[in-house]
């Protein structure tokens, strides 16, 4: 008897979906089996997310972020456009290779629709031409809180890529490589803005353990009223996969480092036959059920500050999300929630936890050599060091200088000469969201986030009402976006002339721009669907939330802002931005501090006024 077989014709996966013939053998000697299906993956485009932008220079194919002043003494290099920072996010994959991958981003090569998304020949399915940049306005960034007339002449702009790449942090995941799994530290603000805690008449941070709080402590005081970020953290969390590893912070003046370790099992009985006894879930608890201890009572893990890694704390808290994630959660919920105190000690705190994440400390890697991001939710500068407003009132009316807190030892420049020279070896995330006192977007966050290949969103929240919730859930939306480009981003480039011509992106401007970005190939039939069912692709003004990119082409000296000396009127601050009036006393300089306008040794006094 022949050998019956069953030959199948499917469409070739290869690139650009070009029709090949292929076959497989299903039977031997057996009848056709009339019932047999082949499911092919349908994977569908979901969204396009546009999540930060940052200046560039494009020469052909390469696209060079331009993030501040080149820190080896050369030159300043002049962009000549604009890098953005897609993510593709797809529908649920249908075959994953991990079990519960939740990495929807969409990588290079990868199928969507029967055909590969990739850049590369035959048949490339990503090019420079396939994105559209509208522009309806590029202007230097000022608050606003809805569609204006755009003061420069760009309005209106549609530019066509001319550069596009995949840049790959790592591999889909697979279980049975752990280069594809990621490493993530989640750090999160505790400071004294987010809880209310803040001097009542300048709005700035108070001292831990202050005596003289506002007289009532509203919603309106709290930079986070409904620990948003929190679960814009958890959220987060629950969208890694189980193999990825993790671990969450929180920072804050209180600790005597600047950073602490939110993770916990701080659980307990209420009611039953174990009242009052450890648990993890209601099932322990007869008659009665498992709640939060908030008291710490119940809490394996030390409800201490960072110490280094010897004491084996930051390790038993990090590892795969899948037997670690509720501790972190927990930890957040119960730690890094409530009670907020004091100043931002920032930078200290992302030195600790880089340090970590780097090894660079004995035993404190624990095997993390790759695949390394922190994203950090923060509602404000460093408020410890250098970007402090040291002179202020007391409650009392007393005039005084605040010192620089005693748990910040490294400053911004430290922290960024350390990076450097490291190579950057971790990515840098930071969602910033504003406080009654910090309004503004940060460069100096800007800027680390550019140089590591990270990313930078700023959020409006002032703007949101204090008593609607709702707004707040554009944290949770933000970090979303990071999670699509953790293993990697597309990176698009746009030239134009008012990137280096000096009048429209002037050095030391803090710019912003508005409008959209959309991927455009008609070999992907969702893309329509993708667009109508989200605004990801937009960047500007929806309902109060001001979705603006922001980025900051940085100044060298007091010579790029029209100033003639550092410290006096027009001068370049150290995060690259230029200030009209004099830098205020105490502020860092080449020689020292700035004292009424001048470079000094020291500085004795605040603006004339007498100190502690």
């Amino acid at each position: 008897m022949l050998n019956q077989r069953k030959v199948l014709w499917l469409p070739s996966l290869l690139s650009g979906g070009v029709l090949a013939l292929g076959w497989m053998v299903v039977g031997g000697l057996m009848s056709c089996d009339s019932t047999a299906k082949f499911n092919l993956p349908d994977t569908k485009f979901q969204e396009v997310q546009v999540v930060s932008t940052f200046p560039a220079v494009i020469d052909g194919n390469t696209i060079t972020r331009v993030c501040g002043v080149p820190l080896d003494g050369s030159a300043p290099v002049v962009p000549n456009g604009m890098e953005f920072n897609v993510a593709f996010v797809s529908t649920d994959r249908k075959h994953p290779a991990c079990a519960h991958d939740r990495d929807l981003a969409i990588k290079e090569g990868e199928l969507i629709e029967l055909t590969r998304v990739k850049t590369t020949a035959p048949a490339p399915t990503v090019g420079p031409n396939n994105f559209k940049l509208h522009m309806d306005c590029l202007s230097p960034y000022a608050p606003a809180t809805g569609d204006a007339a755009c003061g420069t002449s760009l309005a209106g702009t549609d530019l066509y890529g001319a550069a596009v790449k995949y840049e790959k942090v790592a591999d889909r995941c697979d279980p049975n490589r752990s280069d594809t799994w990621l490493n993530v530290a989640v750090v999160v603000d505790h400071t004294g803005s987010i809880s209310g805690l803040v001097d009542a008449k300048t709005e700035l941070e108070d001292l831990p353990a202050i005596v003289d709080l506002p007289s009532s402590i509203s919603a309106n005081t709290k930079s986070d009223p409904f620990n948003a970020r929190i679960t814009a953290a958890t959220t987060f969390l629950d969208s890694l996969n189980d193999l990825d590893r993790a671990i969450a912070y929180y920072f804050d003046e209180d600790s005597s480092t600047g950073l602490s370790v939110a993770c916990s099992d701080s659980r307990k009985c209420i009611g039953g036959t174990r009242d009052s006894e450890k648990c993890s879930t209601s099932a322990d608890c007869p008659g009665g059920d498992c709640f939060d201890d908030l008291s710490l009572t119940n809490d394996t893990f030390e409800n201490l500050p960072f110490k280094g890694c010897s004491d084996n704390q930051q390790l038993h808290c990090f590892g795969r999300i899948a037997n670690r994630e509720p501790y972190m959660k927990l930890g957040l919920d119960i730690k890094a929630k409530l009670k907020g105190e004091g100043r931002a000690p920032l930078w200290q705190a992302l030195e600790e936890g880089y340090t970590f994440m780097t090894g660079s400390a004995a035993d404190c890697n624990a095997g993390v050599t790759r695949n390394r991001a922190m994203v950090i939710l923060t509602d404000g500068p460093d408020t410890c060091t250098d970007s402090e407003n040291f002179n202020y009132t007391d409650l009392t009316g007393s005039a005084k200088c605040r010192v620089q807190c005693a748990n910040a030892q490294i400053n911004y420049e430290a922290l960024r000469k350390q990076m450097d020279q490291d190579g950057w070896p971790v990515q840098l995330h930071f969602i910033q969201f504003q406080s009654p006192a910090h309004k503004a977007p940060d460069a100096r966050m800007q800027e680390l986030a550019c140089r590591s290949g990270g990313t930078f969103q700023f959020i409006n929240s002032e703007n949101f009402s204090k008593l609607n919730p709702t707004d707040y859930t554009t944290l949770t939306t933000a970090m979303s976006r990071v999670r699509n480009v953790l293993s990697g981003s597309w990176r698009v480039g746009f030239t134009h002339s008012a990137m280096s011509a000096g009048d429209i992106v002037a050095p030391g401007a803090m710019m912003a721009v508005q409008g959209n970005l959309q991927f455009v190939n008609p070999k992907f039939a969702s893309l329509d669907a993708a667009y109508s069912g989200s605004n990801n692709w937009r960047f500007g003004f929806t309902g109060q939330e001001d979705r603006r990119l922001l980025f900051r082409r940085a100044c060298a000296a007091a010579t790029d802002c029209g100033g003639s000396a550092e410290c006096a009127a027009n001068w370049c601050t150290g995060g690259g931005l230029c200030q009209a009036a004099a830098a205020q006393d105490q502020v860092p300089c080449s020689a020292g501090r700035c004292c009424s306008g001048t470079c000094s040794a020291k500085c004795d006094k605040c603006s004339g006024l007498p100190t502690d």
